[in-house]
Parts: C-alpha cells; sequence; structure tokens
C-alpha cells in the first residue's frame, strides 16, 4: 500500500489544525491562570488588610476596657473609703445626738447617707463584675481572630495546592508544544 501525496497532505493537515487547536487551548489555558492568580493575590490582600484591622481594633479596644477596669476599681476603692468614712461621720453623729437632744433628725439623714453609699458600692461591684466578663468575651474575641488566621493560613496552602495542580495539568500541552513549565511557587 502505496502512501500517496494526498493522503500526505491530508495527514499534514489534520496535525497543523490538531497544534493550532493545541496552541488555542494553551493560551486559554493561561489567560484564565493570570486572572486567577490575580483574583487570589487580590483577596489575599485585603483579608490580610481586614486582619490587620481587626486586630488593631482588638488592641486598641483591650486598652480601652483596660483602662475602664482601671478607672472603676480607683472609683471602687474611693467609693469603699467614702463609705467608711460616712460610717465613721454616722458614728460620731450618733455620739453628739447623745449629747445634744436636738438633732435626732440628722443621725436619721445621716444613716440614709450611709445607705446610699453601701448602694452605691454594690453597684460599683456589679459594674466591676460586668466589666471582668466583657474582659473574657474579648478573650474569646481574641481566639476567634486566632481561628480566623488558622483557616486563612489553610485557604493560602489550598490556592497553593491548586496553582500546583494548574501547573500539572497544563505540563503535557506545554511540552507538545516545546514551551517551558513556569517556576514553581
Amino acid at each position: 500500500m502505496a502512501i500517496n501525496r494526498e493522503t500526505l497532505l491530508f495527514v499534514h493537515e489534520k496535525i497543523t489544525h490538531f497544534e493550532a487547536e493545541m496552541e488555542q487551548f494553551e493560551q486559554n489555558g493561561q489567560v484564565i491562570a493570570r486572572r486567577t492568580l490575580r483574583i487570589i493575590r487580590i483577596v489575599l490582600i485585603i483579608l490580610a488588610l481586614v486582619i490587620a484591622i481587626i486586630f488593631f481594633r482588638i488592641i486598641t479596644l483591650t486598652d480601652d476596657f483596660t483602662n475602664a477596669l482601671d478607672s472603676m476599681v480607683s472609683m471602687y476603692t474611693k467609693f469603699e473609703k467614702m463609705s467608711v468614712d460616712m460610717d465613721k461621720i454616722t458614728q460620731n453623729v450618733v455620739k453628739m445626738s447623745h449629747n445634744v437632744k436636738g438633732i435626732p433628725e440628722i443621725s436619721d439623714n445621716m444613716g440614709q447617707m450611709t445607705a446610699n453609699v453601701g448602694q452605691m458600692s454594690s453597684d460599683v461591684n456589679a459594674m466591676t463584675r460586668n466589666v471582668v466578663e466583657m474582659d473574657r468575651d474579648m478573650v474569646q474575641i481574641d481566639h476567634t481572630v486566632v481561628d480566623m488566621t488558622n483557616r486563612f493560613s489553610h485557604l493560602t496552602h489550598t490556592v497553593h495546592g491548586m496553582r500546583y495542580n494548574v501547573e500539572q495539568m497544563s505540563g503535557p500541552v506545554r511540552m507538545m508544544t516545546g514551551r517551558p513549565s513556569a517556576p514553581p511557587p
């Protein structure tokens, strides 16, 4: 069986057509790979900025809560001292009322003031407990941010794996066209 010129031309035409299709396929793959890489980089940059902003806000909020807690502790100490002073004043007024029979009303008022200051001290204690609970919530937020950071790290690793897979899939096409492979990440 002899191969004639028409057969050779037919085979040559089919191979040329196949080669053109493969070049088009490779070009499309490279365009998709570049766009995907750009999108991934932009998303990672945005995520990094968001994490930095959240971290900065948490640090600022923690500092503000620490300052507020310090102020409340100082207020509590001052109220406690004021309560002790009010108790002393009440005791002195009671002594004065024994000496001066005309001042029982003042003693009653001082007792009420002592009760009010005691209530204020109790309220400051409740506020301190609330701030401690808020501090615990901040620690929980901090743990959540660390968890988000770990998830983003895993996402980055997965994206690098996808890039490697795309490189592996485009290897046969590059080999057929004689183009070198892209450098590893």
